[in-house]
């Protein structure tokens, strides 16, 4: 394939890879929707099998996510404080 690619202009190689990049994302478009339909299917069948285990669950993911959110802002305004002393 590479060979083929050679015979093409530079204007042209960028169009043609341009091209092969969005059938890709087009396939890859498809996966992610095909493994989002089965997260939301196995998350539906967890909760009509155990609903208190799925609640707790979800209650241990949802602080787990707090916990990484206030990381993730204590090292912005650590960045920032430091940015800060950094431009004075």
């Amino acid at each position: 394939m590479k060979a083929y690619f050679i015979l093409f202009t530079e204007q042209e190689r960028a169009g043609t890879q341009i091209a092969c990049c969005s059938v890709n994302n087009q396939k890859m478009s498809k996966i992610l929707l095909g493994a989002l339909v089965c997260a939301a299917v196995a998350t539906a069948v967890f909760y009509l099998v155990d609903p208190d285990k799925f609640s707790e669950t979800v209650d241990d993911l949802k602080g787990k996510a707090d916990d990484m959110l206030s990381k993730v802002k204590e090292g912005l305004g650590k960045a920032e404080e430091d940015l800060g002393r950094a431009t004075s």
